[in-house]
């Protein structure tokens, strides 16, 4: 229904510096597709009258008016994404050009024209199939993550559902632009050659006298504890494979930390004990991987695999909880645990390096976080004992607290 919320979120960036415009924390559901008794006559004359009007909306249309702007100022990598938490719209840009962003952008946030919405929205939907309907990777995790959450609004699709996006109005994104769109929900990033007093001179001159907006509604749906196994199956024309996955904490929080080393010690590598153990030794997996999933909410401890035919999902599916079990039951060797600490650290200095992967992280952290959780981030993965995994192992890797989701390769009969 309209105004229920739904994970969505802001990024932008420089050469010679960059820049990140993020979004905080905006929530949408579009418009839910009503079934009709309409003949197909109708529809049919209905989408011609469409194609029609869109005839002659594109003769006042340029296509990518603002990249070619860009463009022809030495802008590159010029881009957006949303992921649960934020949307993010970035390019490098030589650092004399730091003006004509900020210019750009406040404009875009002041006055946009949505020009090509049913063009682009027809774009989303063919997204949407490629990347969610017609894959089995993206189906699995849809259908995993809409079981794993039940309550809280992370478990819709960050792109949403398909009647979400067929049923979407130029009217709904309007409303949407102006309450979220707006200077006291974004967060700019600017990394390069440039001197803090400018910056600060040119937002107060591009960004400042953009109106503020009534600030986004918090979400106070708390997902309940999962008091029980749960399992959903796919079936879809693919190699089978699964996930799974436990509920854990915020980013930010003592565990996180801690569910970082576990993760990387599981999966990290040919060194890791998951590759080690079901893809060389017991020959059981082609892939296999983890993730901890933290955010501005409570996430999720992820493992995925792909079988090895004629292997089975029941069988790697019990050697990944053998080796859960050892991990809540053994202390880690200091080799091991090492080992995983230089590992996050140089990941983490590699991200480090250019001025987009700076960006890139100072604006996540600030939007989920804080940008600060950078500053000490290092310490706090070394600071992490073998006595901690084992703790963090047994709170969370519990069976009450795990959904796995299944795909089987569908059947004729």
């Amino acid at each position: 229904p309209e105004g229920e919320p739904r994970p969505y979120g802001g990024r932008l960036a420089l050469s010679g510096g960059g820049i990140s415009l993020q979004h905080k924390d905006s929530l949408f559901m579009g418009g839910v597709a009503q079934s009709s008794p309409a003949a197909d006559e109708e529809i049919k004359t209905l989408e011609t009258e469409l194609e029609s009007l869109l005839k002659i909306h594109r003769q006042y249309v340029i296509p990518k008016e603002i990249s070619q702007i860009y463009q022809s100022h030495g802008a590159q990598g010029l881009n957006a994404s949303t992921s649960s938490y934020i949307t993010s719209y970035y390019c490098e840009l030589p650092a004399n050009k730091l003006e004509l962003w900020a210019w750009l952008e406040s404009d875009r946030m002041t006055k946009p024209i949505l020009r090509g919405f049913y063009s682009e929205r027809d774009v989303i939907l063919e997204e949407r199939r490629t990347r969610t309907e017609d894959n089995p990777d993206g189906a699995l995790y849809a259908l995993f993550q809409s079981t794993i959450y039940q309550a809280h609004p992370l478990r819709w699709p960050v792109i949403g559902w398909r009647s979400d996006i067929q049923s979407l109005t130029p009217e709904q994104v309007y409303r949407y632009w102006q309450q979220y769109y707006a200077p006291n929900n974004a967060v700019a990033i600017v990394v390069g050659n440039v001197k803090t007093d400018e910056v600060m001179q040119l937002m107060k001159k591009y960004f400042e006298p953009i109106p503020a907006q009534p600030p986004p509604s918090e979400i106070v749906t708390v997902e309940p504890e999962q008091q029980g196994e749960r399992r959903v199956v796919l079936e879809f024309e693919a190699e089978p494979r699964i996930l799974i996955g436990y509920h854990t904490t915020t980013i930010g929080h003592d565990d996180d930390y801690i569910l970082d080393l576990a993760d990387m010690i599981l999966s990290s590598g040919r060194t890791s004990r998951f590759y080690k153990k079901l893809v060389v030794d017991q020959q059981l997996c082609l892939q296999i991987g983890s993730s901890n999933g933290t955010g501005k909410y409570p996430g999720t401890f992820m493992i995925s695999a792909t079988p090895k035919h004629p292997q089975t999902t029941e069988e790697v599916e019990k050697a990944i909880y053998e080796e859960l079990e050892l991990l809540k039951n053994q202390p880690v060797s200091l080799v091991e645990l090492n080992r995983a600490k230089k590992q996050l650290e140089a990941g983490f200095l590699r991200d480090l390096r250019s001025n987009a992967g700076m960006t890139s992280q100072l604006g996540n952290y600030e939007v989920m976080f804080s940008w600060k959780y950078l500053s000490d981030k290092v310490d706090r993965h070394k600071a992490v004992t073998q006595e901690d995994i084992l703790k963090a192992a047994k709170k969370y890797f519990m069976p009450a607290n795990r959904t796995v989701a299944v795909l089987v390769k569908k059947t004729n009969h």
